[in-house]
């Protein structure tokens, strides 16, 4: 019996001094069959207007599907959702568990892919809170293991709540990625017989990158690449390598990246495929949307007693004792319906541009208040964001603005004064990019960032502002924006504009000496011939480049974008120079039959007499047919062009309608009134109106008008200042 007891004695010894030999396997440190991901935030508001967005989205998933069982790497996308601080990537990339939703009948989507959308596997990677780079772990584990530890605590496959204290176990090199995704998949099928759909949604990667160049002093080019290897895990493992053959074919992965910079990713043709999702503004209806998710009464509403509060203190002669949801309904109505309706809070919805956080930080109040100071809250929270991180660089400033109002094209690549390109200034989130084909974009420059890079340039004395402080006036409840303020501003409007295109041409003329100056510095490295030669071609096209821009002008299509006019007017060409608002002291025209007599010459309100091609002069209160004047040089075999604007208005509520026979008139009537101007100059003469235009416009019958009206406001004056036209335009009706 003894015997018998040591010899079982010792084969429990020989058991567990086994156990401590034997291999540990990541499934032999997970005690958990089931996955238990975190809770994820839920977003104030619901999805609005990114349908299209949410195709593309639907169309990579799709086809990473039809690609599961591929070892070929084109047969797997990576998603990639760049844009400025607050544009929705981060919920963009949030909404990919609900793609299901999106999936049309009738569309031949295969069932298992229907069935695996319904329920993927989310998990959300950010790089900037919870899953930062931590110093001791990233700069020494393999790619793999960098993402799978990760991935690990994101999908619940392990209970730990923090990073930091998983890459504390001693055993986290086994957590590589095809590992915790066998783990992964392994749970599932305790349950489910479809295919998983593993979306990996990866936030705020520039911070990580920025994060390897501050703890390994790499390169920027370098620190890229060392995120990129994670994606390259990622990857592998799309095409099935390292994962347990039993799983093959039975799940798909999503990749989704998230973040400001759109130049800190990028795969060769050798490598994955890559699909761009370029996210724009919102407009008036999805923002309308989101201030009725907030402040409307409603049974499901989640703030019923801050929306109950506000009721209260509007309403206030009223009992709210026993008061039905349906009264609370009615009353709700009433007031939401009040405010919106209200000017300067209209103005303060178009002021946010309908970036996604600039609408959120208007619609800041817990309450709703009849009369909010809306436009002043929203300045303030757009003046304490980021500003700081621009570090001084003024001109950039300047040019950013200048491009922004202009709505000119630009590429990612071009260079600012300071030498940091345009796609380096979205990286930090300071900017705003709306693709408007191919590797061309436009920046968006609401009106309330124009107002606080403004105010930065008003307080540096280094750079000019290109408008004084008291042009860019923020309308309140007691005092609103009246007509009588847009045409003080039209004029600073017009020179702001005539400013910006030259700022724009000297910046192009810089970036373009900038690649060539890059370009010669690499040639100097260069010792192989066939490379030199190569770069000298680059050179000359450059330098050819450089000559087309430097002999470049602009036409008044450029000046008065959008603006309705015959082809042969738009395409002249001037030569523009900067020019200042002048008031003139006496009236150009008495009255409306009376014809000028010409002369070179202004005298302003401050008895100094100016040329007339040397400023923007507004007419004396009641000049008879127009209230603005100035001139510009012209780059054709043409004249000089003399401008003479009109500006006819009516109030935001009015009916009131302008009628192209009364165009025509005043037309006519206009250009006898200035024809001693016609001998040294070809006269344009614009119409900007808010008025509904009725009857068929016949452009021929007056080929040197140029007319702004409801149709084209806002191309002319850009999201920026349309809504400072008091028209209604179509936004009544989105």
């Amino acid at each position: 019996k003894k015997r018998r007891e040591d010899s079982g004695s010792d084969e429990e010894g020989r058991t567990r001094k086994k156990e401590r030999h034997a291999p540990k396997t990541l499934a032999s440190l997970l005690t958990s069959s089931t996955l238990q991901p975190f809770p994820s935030n839920i977003p104030p508001h619901k999805f609005y207007d990114r349908e299209q967005a949410l195709k593309l989205m639907l169309d990579v998933a799709r086809s990473n599907f039809q690609g599961r069982k591929s070892l070929d790497h084109k047969n797997h996308n990576f998603l990639l959702i760049p844009g400025g601080i607050g544009i929705g990537k981060t919920r963009m990339g949030w909404e990919s568990k609900y793609l299901s939703s999106n999936l049309v009948g009738g569309n031949d989507d295969n069932d298992d892919f229907v069935e695996a959308m319904k329920n993927p596997c989310y998990n959300f990677i950010d790089l900037n809170n919870g899953s930062k780079y931590i110093d001791g772990f990233d700069d020494k584990e393999d790619a793999s293991v960098r993402i799978g530890a990760r991935i690990a605590l994101s999908s619940g496959l392990v209970s730990d709540s923090r990073l930091s204290t998983l890459v504390m176990d001693t055993n986290i090199g086994l957590f590589s990625f095809s590992n915790v995704i066998c783990e992964i998949l392994k749970r599932h099928f305790i349950k489910n017989r479809c295919p998983l759909a593993i979306i990996i949604h990866i936030d705020e990667y520039q911070v990580y990158i920025n994060d390897i160049q501050q703890h390994q002093q790499l390169s920027w080019k370098k620190s890229r690449d060392f995120f990129k290897s994670m994606l390259r895990a990622i990857g592998s493992v799309m095409r099935g390598n390292n994962i347990e053959r039993e799983y093959n074919g039975k799940y798909f992965i999503i990749p989704i990246c998230t973040g400001t910079s759109a130049i800190d990713i990028h795969f060769l043709p050798t490598e994955h495929k890559q699909e761009i999702l370029e996210l724009r503004p919102l407009n008036y209806a999805s923002a309308k949307s989101m201030f009725l998710d907030k402040y409307y009464y409603s049974s499901g509403i989640a703030n019923k007693d801050d929306v109950v509060r506000g009721l209260k203190n509007h309403f206030i002669n009223i009992d709210f004792q026993d008061y039905t949801d349906e009264k609370f309904d009615n009353l709700s109505k009433e007031l939401c319906k009040f405010v919106l309706d209200q000017q300067h809070f209209r103005i303060a919805m178009f002021d946010t541009g309908f970036i996604p956080k600039f609408i959120d930080d208007l619609l800041g109040p817990s309450t709703l208040k009849s009369d909010f100071d809306w436009g002043n809250q929203l300045l303030t929270k757009i003046s304490g964001r980021n500003i700081g991180n621009w570090k001084e660089e003024f001109s950039d400033m300047r040019i950013v603005i200048s491009f922004g109002l202009t709505r000119q094209p630009i590429k990612r690549d071009f260079r600012l004064t300071s030498g940091l390109s345009i796609g380096e200034l979205e990286r930090s989130g300071l900017i705003y990019l709306s693709n408007t084909k191919g590797e061309w974009y436009i920046i968006v420059m609401p009106f309330m960032l124009l107002k606080v890079l403004n105010n930065q340039l008003l307080v540096s004395n280094v750079v000019e502002p290109v408008f004084q402080d008291n042009l860019l006036l923020i309308p309140t409840y007691d005092s609103p924006w009246q007509w009588q303020n847009f045409e003080s501003l039209y004029g600073h409007y017009q020179k702001a504009i005539i400013d910006s295109l030259i700022y724009i041409q000297e910046a192009k003329i810089n970036s373009i000496k900038y690649k060539i100056n890059e370009l010669e510095l690499e040639q100097k490295k260069q010792e192989e011939i066939c490379e030199i030669a190569k770069i000298n071609r680059k050179i000359d096209l450059k330098k050819q480049e450089l000559n087309n821009q430097i002999n470049n002008y602009w036409q008044l299509s450029d000046i008065f974008r959008g603006v309705k006019g015959a082809d042969t007017l738009l395409q002249r060409r001037v030569q523009l120079r900067q020019l200042k608002v002048f008031i003139e002291k006496e009236k150009f025209l008495q009255l409306t039959d009376d014809i000028a007599k010409f002369d070179k010459s202004v005298l302003c309100d401050d008895n100094v007499i100016r040329p007339f091609n040397g400023g923007v002069f507004r007419c004396y209160q009641g000049c008879a047919n127009i209230d603005h004047r100035w001139a510009f040089d012209s780059a054709d075999s043409g004249k000089n062009l003399a401008i003479f604007s009109q500006i006819k208005y009516s109030e935001r509520d009015s009916t009131t309608e302008l009628s192209t026979p009364a165009i025509k008139r005043w037309y006519d009537t206009t250009m006898e009134s200035v024809k001693n101007y016609k001998n040294d100059y070809d006269v344009v003469l614009i119409l900007f109106t808010n008025q509904k235009c009725t009857g068929k416009l016949n452009i021929e019958a007056m080929p040197q008008l140029l007319l702004i009206y409801p149709e084209n406001i806002e191309k002319y004056l850009s999201l920026a200042f349309a809504h400072r036209s008091l028209v209604d335009g179509p936004i009544d009706d989105q």
